[in-house]
């Protein structure tokens, strides 16, 4: 879990962005080895972890010492152990600057840049307006007159609702304001003055994200130069080793914006799962119905659940999905719903089960099954969803020849219970399905 910040905010904006006292020399003979670019990316790590409150300039001193302190004392490592620190920590750093796509970002009139995760935040006003698909994270860039400027920045301070006041800086050609609101959120907004007029940047962020708003704060620099992307060559490379091999799971979309997936096969991934580029955000976890759902930024078609009852003994169904190693389409096969339980009793032919006991909420199918076709949903011919296929399990052990799988019906109620819209298919031809199966990205959690 990732830690909140240790400190409030106003710390934060105290130690960087305005550079008023030197960094005191404090000797970390490890990491005074490394190259400059290597201590830059070891304090962009802590800032990620919610340990560093300086400034991204590479120079180890007191905050980057106190900082890495901080996390080496939670690792729960021996003394001797700083390649082992460094090795998790950078490891993290690379898993979040990939999956969520940091950049620099610079939008016109800007005089600083700074760093975005713009795979998981999505540009909703040309390049001026980027936030993260639920709201959570925001980041506005505007440009505006000294008055204009002054009168946002004190509308902020007088939301300030944090158990500390907030920070506040003014000086010539820079305001800085850092609040806590009374919702739980923290926004920071900085106004740089540059050729007549003011340059903002605002950053307003829900807990889940304050660490991800440090990273952004501390990111500040003017004509960087330089780069804040994983290590590819060098030391710290060597530490942190090449990056894992990605497998892929199967998902579906049931709406627009939100898939369906295995909850045991993504708990097996370190967070986030990504879709082409971009982080999935998790919505909920169902582990007893092994049903996972996650959102997107939208724009995907849903498939539309079959109406009626659970899966109909005799039924044939269609298995589609995606190789878990290449994440291309992987052969469908189809197969006949042969046992479910209904009423408390099970009926069909549960000699199939082999002693497997059948929960009320699932169904099972006879066929050619395919190997590692967990979370593949189940279509009728029509292409509507009738199920998702199980993953192999102790309890629910697969077999070339018999498979278990999510009823429809179950698949309704997490979705209703989650808040998830979703539609049942009409009874007229259903669009080509395959649209609406994806290939999800997985770095196995190490």
């Amino acid at each position: 879990m990732r830690p909140t910040l240790p400190r409030h905010v106003a710390r934060l904006v105290a130690a960087i962005l305005v550079l008023l006292s030197a960094s005191a020399a404090y000797a970390n003979p490890f990491i005074d080895q490394l190259e400059l670019a290597e201590r830059r990316l070891i304090q962009a790590g802590l800032a990620l972890s919610g340990d560093y409150e300086g400034i991204l300039d590479g120079q180890f001193g007191r905050l980057s010492d106190a900082g890495f302190d901080a996390f080496y004392a939670r690792q729960g490592l021996g003394p001797g152990n700083e390649e082992e620190a460094i090795r998790r920590l950078i490891t993290a750093y690379r898993e979040e600057w990939i999956t969520n796509g940091w950049e620099w970002v610079l939008p016109e009139g800007m005089a600083v840049s700074i760093i975005l995760p713009l795979g998981f935040l999505s540009d909703q006003d040309r390049d001026r307006r980027y936030q993260a698909p639920d709201g959570s994270l925001s980041v506005t860039f505007s440009q505006s007159t000294g008055p204009d400027v002054r009168q946002r920045h004190q509308e902020l301070r007088a939301a300030d609702a944090g158990p500390v006041a907030g920070y506040r800086l003014d000086r010539d050609g820079l305001v800085i304001s850092a609040v806590e609101l009374d919702d739980g959120r923290r926004t920071y907004l900085r106004s740089d003055r540059t050729n007549g007029l003011f340059a903002s940047f605002e950053i307003t962020a829900a807990p889940e994200h304050f660490t991800r708003l440090m990273l952004i704060a501390t990111s500040v620099a003017r004509d960087p130069g330089y780069s804040l992307a994983p290590p590819e060559t060098g030391r710290l490379a060597e530490i942190i080793g090449p990056l894992a091999e990605p497998t892929f799971l199967t998902g579906f979309f049931v709406n627009e914006r939100d898939l369906v997936t295995s909850t045991a096969l993504a708990e097996a991934c370190a967070p986030p799962l990504q879709l082409n580029g971009a982080g999935l955000q998790p919505v909920a976890s169902d582990a007893r119905r092994d049903v996972a759902i996650y959102r997107t930024a939208g724009g995907f078609q849903g498939l539309p659940i079959a109406p009626g009852s659970d899966a109909d003994l005799g039924a044939s169904l269609t298995a589609q999905g995606k190789s878990a190693e290449t994440g291309d389409p992987a052969p469908a096969f189809t197969g006949q719903v042969s046992v479910v339980s209904a009423g408390g009793l099970t009926l069909g032919e549960p000699e199939i089960l082999a002693g497997a006991e059948l929960p009320v909420w699932a169904f099972a199918i006879s066929g050619p099954i395919a190997a590692e076709s967990g979370a593949w949903p189940l279509l009728t011919e029509g292409g509507a969803l009738a199920g998702m296929l199980l993953p192999s399990s102790d309890d629910l052990p697969n077999t070339d020849q018999v498979a278990f799988a999510v009823a429809p019906t179950s698949l309704q109620d997490v979705l209703r219970e989650n808040d998830v819209p979703f539609v049942e298919a009409p009874s007229s031809e259903l669009p080509d399905p395959t649209t609406s199966i994806v290939a999800l990205t997985c770095r196995p959690t190490p």
